[in-house]
């Protein structure tokens, strides 16, 4: 039963890391916006413009906190899905040296 379980935590952790990428990505576009909009040289005549750029860089900053603590989940997951497999079928492979051990 370890088989379907590992699989189906595998699956989730997937599923949490293609959305954690295509949010990071989105960022990444957002934030070229930004950029640009702070280098234009018109910036300096237009204060709304530096107030609304200052304004989404911090909703930027909100998004990529979320997608960080996403990828943290998906780590943990994943780490999890690591650990069990390692404990369905790594077992065998502790046991020879323990083995080894007692017969010296």
């Amino acid at each position: 039963m370890n088989g379907p379980a590992s699989t189906s935590t595998i699956v989730v952790a997937l599923d949490k890391n293609k959305d954690a990428t295509e949010e990071v990505k989105k960022v990444a576009d957002d934030l070229l916006v930004v950029h640009a909009v702070l280098k234009e040289e018109t910036v300096q005549n237009q204060p709304d413009l530096v107030d609304r750029a200052i304004e989404q860089a911090g909703e930027l900053e909100q998004r990529l906190t979320k997608t960080a603590e996403l990828l943290d989940e998906v780590n943990e997951t994943l780490e999890q899905a690591a650990k069990d497999s390692d404990d369905s079928g790594g077992s065998s492979d502790r046991s020879p040296p323990a083995q080894q051990c007692a017969s010296l």
